[in-house]
Protein backbone atom coordinates (compact mmCIF):
# COMPACT_ATOMS: atom_id res chain seq x y z
CA UNK A 1 0.00 0.00 0.00
CA UNK A 2 2.86 2.45 1.27
CA UNK A 3 4.53 1.39 -3.17
CA UNK A 4 0.92 2.27 -4.09
CA UNK A 5 0.57 5.75 -1.98
CA UNK A 6 4.20 6.88 -2.97
CA UNK A 7 3.43 6.06 -6.69
CA UNK A 8 -0.31 8.02 -6.77
CA UNK A 9 -0.32 11.21 -8.63
CA UNK A 10 -2.39 12.09 -5.38
CA UNK A 11 -0.82 10.37 -2.54
CA UNK A 12 -3.04 12.63 -0.52
CA UNK A 13 -6.03 11.90 -2.26
CA UNK A 14 -5.94 8.06 -2.55
CA UNK A 15 -4.70 8.01 0.93
CA UNK A 16 -8.33 8.88 2.14
CA UNK A 17 -9.97 7.33 -0.08
CA UNK A 18 -7.95 4.13 1.29
CA UNK A 19 -9.08 5.12 5.20
CA UNK A 20 -12.80 6.27 3.92
CA UNK A 21 -13.06 2.63 2.42
CA UNK A 22 -11.43 0.65 4.99
CA UNK A 23 -13.60 2.68 7.73
CA UNK A 24 -16.78 1.99 5.26
CA UNK A 25 -15.70 -1.71 4.93
CA UNK A 26 -15.50 -2.26 8.78
CA UNK A 27 -19.19 -0.90 9.20
CA UNK A 28 -20.56 -2.75 6.25
CA UNK A 29 -18.98 -6.17 6.88
CA UNK A 30 -19.82 -5.84 10.70
CA UNK A 31 -23.67 -4.80 9.81
CA UNK A 32 -23.64 -7.81 7.39
CA UNK A 33 -22.43 -10.10 10.49
CA UNK A 34 -24.81 -8.58 12.84
CA UNK A 35 -27.59 -9.47 10.36
CA UNK A 36 -26.59 -13.08 10.21
CA UNK A 37 -25.80 -13.23 6.05
CA UNK A 38 -22.24 -14.57 7.33
CA UNK A 39 -20.38 -14.97 10.60
CA UNK A 40 -15.95 -14.31 10.69
CA UNK A 41 -14.28 -17.64 11.04
CA UNK A 42 -11.80 -18.27 14.17
CA UNK A 43 -13.17 -14.92 15.87
CA UNK A 44 -14.42 -16.20 19.38
CA UNK A 45 -15.27 -13.68 21.22
CA UNK A 46 -16.93 -11.76 18.33
CA UNK A 47 -17.69 -12.98 15.34
CA UNK A 48 -19.63 -10.34 14.12
CA UNK A 49 -17.21 -8.04 14.41
CA UNK A 50 -15.28 -7.24 11.41
CA UNK A 51 -11.53 -8.59 12.02
CA UNK A 52 -8.63 -6.46 10.84
CA UNK A 53 -7.70 -8.54 8.23
CA UNK A 54 -10.88 -7.92 6.63
CA UNK A 55 -10.65 -3.91 6.98
CA UNK A 56 -7.04 -4.01 5.20
CA UNK A 57 -8.89 -5.95 2.40
CA UNK A 58 -10.87 -3.30 1.95
CA UNK A 59 -8.58 -1.10 1.97
CA UNK A 60 -6.35 -2.60 -0.61
CA UNK A 61 -9.66 -2.87 -2.63
CA UNK A 62 -9.85 1.12 -2.17
CA UNK A 63 -6.31 0.81 -4.56
CA UNK A 64 -7.73 -0.51 -7.30
CA UNK A 65 -10.78 2.24 -8.14
CA UNK A 66 -8.23 5.01 -9.17
CA UNK A 67 -6.53 2.11 -11.17
CA UNK A 68 -7.87 -0.96 -12.45
CA UNK A 69 -11.18 0.29 -12.18
CA UNK A 70 -10.56 4.16 -13.42
CA UNK A 71 -12.77 2.65 -16.38
CA UNK A 72 -16.09 2.68 -13.99
CA UNK A 73 -16.00 6.55 -13.88
CA UNK A 74 -19.53 7.80 -14.07
CA UNK A 75 -21.10 4.39 -14.97
CA UNK A 76 -23.27 3.67 -11.32
CA UNK A 77 -25.38 1.29 -12.38
CA UNK A 78 -22.97 -1.05 -14.16
CA UNK A 79 -21.28 -0.75 -10.75
CA UNK A 80 -23.98 -1.94 -9.21
CA UNK A 81 -24.93 -4.37 -11.14
CA UNK A 82 -21.04 -5.57 -10.80
CA UNK A 83 -21.30 -5.08 -7.35
CA UNK A 84 -23.79 -7.57 -7.12
CA UNK A 85 -22.56 -10.13 -8.86
CA UNK A 86 -18.72 -10.16 -8.07
CA UNK A 87 -19.46 -9.40 -4.19
CA UNK A 88 -20.87 -12.53 -3.61
CA UNK A 89 -18.36 -14.40 -5.27
CA UNK A 90 -15.54 -13.18 -3.03
CA UNK A 91 -17.20 -13.89 -0.02
CA UNK A 92 -18.34 -17.90 -1.36
CA UNK A 93 -14.69 -17.55 -1.82
CA UNK A 94 -13.73 -16.25 1.13
CA UNK A 95 -15.74 -19.17 2.81
CA UNK A 96 -14.09 -21.24 0.65
CA UNK A 97 -11.00 -20.48 2.23
CA UNK A 98 -12.36 -20.71 5.96
CA UNK A 99 -12.29 -17.11 6.60
CA UNK A 100 -16.32 -16.91 6.93
CA UNK A 101 -18.86 -19.54 7.98
CA UNK A 102 -22.45 -18.93 6.00
CA UNK A 103 -25.88 -19.78 8.08
CA UNK A 104 -27.89 -22.84 6.90
CA UNK A 105 -29.67 -20.56 4.56
CA UNK A 106 -26.47 -19.70 2.39
CA UNK A 107 -28.69 -18.47 -0.84
CA UNK A 108 -30.60 -15.90 1.53
CA UNK A 109 -27.33 -15.37 2.74
CA UNK A 110 -26.24 -14.62 -0.90
CA UNK A 111 -28.82 -12.35 -2.05
CA UNK A 112 -28.81 -9.72 0.64
CA UNK A 113 -24.79 -9.93 0.30
CA UNK A 114 -25.73 -9.22 -2.89
CA UNK A 115 -28.16 -6.39 -2.36
CA UNK A 116 -25.18 -4.71 0.05
CA UNK A 117 -22.64 -4.72 -3.01
CA UNK A 118 -24.76 -3.19 -5.36
CA UNK A 119 -25.12 -0.58 -3.20
CA UNK A 120 -21.52 -0.31 -1.91
CA UNK A 121 -19.84 -0.44 -5.40
CA UNK A 122 -21.25 2.65 -6.59
CA UNK A 123 -20.74 4.43 -3.38
CA UNK A 124 -17.44 3.73 -3.04
CA UNK A 125 -17.01 4.84 -6.26
CA UNK A 126 -18.81 7.94 -5.19
CA UNK A 127 -16.25 8.65 -2.55
CA UNK A 128 -13.69 8.22 -4.97
CA UNK A 129 -15.39 10.64 -7.45
CA UNK A 130 -16.30 13.28 -3.93
CA UNK A 131 -12.55 13.27 -3.04
CA UNK A 132 -10.66 13.84 -6.36
CA UNK A 133 -13.17 16.90 -7.28
CA UNK A 134 -12.86 18.07 -3.39
CA UNK A 135 -8.93 17.64 -3.74
CA UNK A 136 -9.11 19.32 -6.96
CA UNK A 137 -11.39 22.79 -5.56
CA UNK A 138 -9.05 23.20 -2.15
CA UNK A 139 -5.28 21.99 -3.28
CA UNK A 140 -2.73 21.70 -0.67
CA UNK A 141 -0.77 24.72 -0.19
CA UNK A 142 2.92 24.65 -1.23
CA UNK A 143 5.79 26.09 0.73
CA UNK A 144 6.75 29.77 0.03
CA UNK A 145 8.69 30.37 -2.65
CA UNK A 146 8.22 26.67 -4.00
CA UNK A 147 6.55 26.75 -7.57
Amino acid sequence: MLLHLYMAPRPEQEAGLILLTGIFGFAVDTLQALAGLYAFAHTSAAPWLCPLWMVALWMIFATTLNASMAWLAGRYPLAAVLGAICGPVSYVAGARLGAIEFPAHVGLSLVGIAVVWACVMPSLLWFRDFLSTATARCPLPTPAGAL
